[in-house]
């Protein structure tokens, strides 16, 4: 059996995936099999590969496009003691395996190995801003996990070798995240082993700016907004779990009592921990509440952590009433509707005089008009007074629509209709739908004319 199974799920990818094999069958290092699986492929992919006769190649192929499922014929098939991951539109330096095989053998601490890489666009030149990415030196174990959350990911995912145990537990697994699953995996391979950073670029990554054929990790709206909460709850997940000697050694130059000794202690150091994250990105604010609804009334031993706060921390449930009214999305989005509503004030003042006035006489008549309509008065004149409001109201819509008036123009102009048949048939009026309508219009022209 082969030392490495070097694995690699293709969908669509017949412009890059000759280069990409070729790169692997030209390793200085041989002792492996290559699996590959078409995974659904609408393009020329399959013919591609079948193309290459090399008897370390083993292809599967699937009739619809299903990453899990090309996931699973994967990890079925291999053999090998350790797994190489490869994508179908990248390309390995001839050197790469060698030198990770070398890392892997000769340092029994180490289950998985990584490589610097570097972004390159389609054409395979070198992205100028990718230089520093996925080039950091080498770090100890605990020294990667906090470097990863405060920094994000700067891992390379078609550069690891990683034990094949290691890399079924940890690589294979769905953990729901869409954009960050890489970096998550990282963090969770971390919990159990020293990862080796070889510092030579020995991986080179198409980064793809199509919309058709696009990086999972390219910067569209939709991306960047699931990265954001991802990059959260990933923080979250990761302080939570961490075993305390992990922690405390971690965040030594954070603890706020360096003499912390106990589990409850160390969930108190937590928490702060939590707290300053969220000081520094607001994305990071639910964490905090999550965080302290969840642990403040945890106990053992009859000992709870609201005690532990209080005494050893000086902090109670009423220090945290200030960051409970100050983070999170709740006051967030307060704030940004008192933002909104103070620009649209501002807005609103620049009505000029005449607009205004007509607004303000407007505005007394339809109040006037709202306690006939309430009383169940109707009569010819009432309605002659308010279809001729709603056409003043309409002769200078162009100002009310650019100052963001709370009504439409097309509500308007049906009512208007409406109220010139109500005005030749009175036995028709429908008053309590009518009061609410003109009390709509009224209010908010109320806003209008009090700025």
């Amino acid at each position: 059996m082969p030392t490495v199974s070097v694995i690699m799920p293709c969908y669509n990818h017949e412009k890059y995936v000759g280069e990409a094999i070729k790169s692997v069958l030209d390793q200085s290092y041989t002792d492996f099999d290559f699996l590959i699986v078409d995974n659904g492929c609408t393009d020329n992919s399959y013919e591609v590969i079948k193309s290459f006769d090399d008897v370390r190649i083993k292809v599967f192929r699937l009739e619809k496009n299903d990453l899990e499922k090309a996931s699973r014929i994967l990890w079925e098939n291999w053999t090998g003691k350790y797994i190489a991951f490869m994508c179908s539109d990248d390309v390995w330096e001839k050197s790469k395996l060698e030198k990770q095989m070398k890392i892997l053998e000769e340092k029994s601490d180490v289950l998985l190995t990584a490589t610097w890489a570097i972004f390159t666009d389609e054409g395979m030149n070198t992205l100028e801003w990718s230089k520093g990415v996925f080039q950091k030196e080498n770090r100890s174990r605990l020294e990667w996990i906090r470097y990863l959350l405060e920094n994000g990911n700067c891992l390379s995912a078609p550069s690891v070798v990683a034990e094949n145990t290691l890399y079924k537990d940890v690589f294979c697994k769905s953990y729901g995240y869409w954009q960050l699953s890489d970096y998550y995996s990282w963090l969770i391979a971390l919990k159990r082993t020293n990862i080796y950073m070889i510092e030579e670029v020995l991986v080179k990554q198409r980064f793809h700016s199509t919309i058709n054929n696009s990086n999972v990790s390219y910067p569209n709206e939709e991306n960047l907004i699931r990265t954001k909460i991802e990059t959260s709850k990933i923080l979250l997940q990761m302080i939570e779990t961490l075993e305390d000697t992990d922690f405390l050694e971690m965040y030594k130059d954070k603890l706020v009592n360096k003499n912390v000794s106990t589990h409850l202690e160390i969930i108190c150091e937590k928490f702060f921990i939590l707290l300053e994250y969220a000081r520094k990105d607001s994305i990071y604010e639910e964490n905090v509440l999550y965080f302290f609804y969840k642990y403040y009334a945890y106990e053992e031993n009859g000992i709870s952590i609201s005690k532990i706060l209080k005494e050893k921390y000086k902090y109670s449930y009423m220090n945290f009433r200030e960051v409970s009214a100050t983070m999170g999305i709740a006051a967030r989005n307060i704030k940004y509707e008192k933002q909104i509503e103070y620009l649209k004030k501002k807005i609103r003042n620049l009505l000029p005089i005449k607009e205004k006035k007509i607004l303000k006489n407007v505005n007394e008549e339809l109040k006037v008009c709202l306690m006939k309509l309430k009383r169940g008065y109707f009569n010819e004149e009432l309605f002659e007074i308010i279809v001729s409001d709603l056409e003043n109201i309409l002769l200078i819509w162009d100002w009310l629509n650019y100052i963001e008036i709370e009504i439409k123009r097309e509500e308007l102009e049906l009512c208007k209709r409406l109220c010139l048949i109500y005005q030749k048939n009175l036995e028709m009026v429908d008053g309590n739908e009518l009061y609410t309508n003109i009390l709509r219009y009224q209010e908010a022209i109320q806003k209008l004319i009090v700025c």
